[in-house]
């Protein structure tokens, strides 16, 4: 009887362990889903980011940092050659859903308007040069597109959110602070008319 009461007491002890550890993962994954937001703009995408703790970013009133990338067609650019002209720095990739519907049909078309007022450049982040490719020519899309395949530049400009776009004046500067999300035109076009 005393062995019966001892096995009772400890199967008894273990359940409540169990509800225990149940309800301590059920209010924890409680506590994760409210620090998920939405960094794209967009209510209809869905996803998070999640910075590092010592992450650090280009800051408005900085130099932007110089930086070489190659064009779809092998050619070199060099940030610093861009210098006294008006930048629009863009990282994207071809696997970002609300990029691919939103955000690049409104850069084509900024493209299209105002190529004589401001330099795009839009970085690729890690795909092959053929991938991209067969993306842009699959989509129509003529504004200049450049390679980032070993993650380099990225790294640099500390792009965690995908797309990320910075804003940089003729001085060489950022004007505008980082922008995380897809753009529409309008933004794109409000945001030339602030830049020096």
């Amino acid at each position: 009887m005393k062995k019966n009461m001892i096995g009772i007491a400890v199967l008894v002890i273990l359940a409540a362990m169990l509800v225990f550890n149940l309800i301590q993962n059920h209010s924890e994954k409680k506590k994760e889903e409210k620090q998920v937001y939405d960094v794209s703009g967009d209510t209809d995408a869905k996803g998070a980011v999640a910075y590092p703790e010592n992450a650090t970013f280009p800051e408005t009133g900085e130099k932007a940092k110089d930086f070489e990338v190659q064009s779809l067609d092998g050619k070199t650019l060099r940030l610093s050659d861009l210098r006294g002209k008006k930048v629009m720095l863009n990282f994207w990739a071809t696997w970002c859903p609300p990029l691919v519907k939103k955000e690049m049909p409104e850069i084509e078309k900024f493209n299209q308007k105002h190529q004589d007022d401001i330099e795009i450049v839009a970085v690729n982040i890690q795909e092959s040069g053929d991938k991209v490719k067969k993306f842009i020519d699959q989509h129509h899309y003529h504004f200049p597109i450049y390679l980032d395949q070993n993650g380099q530049v990225s790294n640099e400009y500390s792009i965690y959110a995908i797309p990320t776009t910075y804003f940089i004046g003729s001085d060489g500067t950022f004007q505008q602070p980082r922008h995380s999300g897809p753009m529409t035109y309008s933004f794109m076009v409000e945001t030339l008319q602030k830049l020096n």
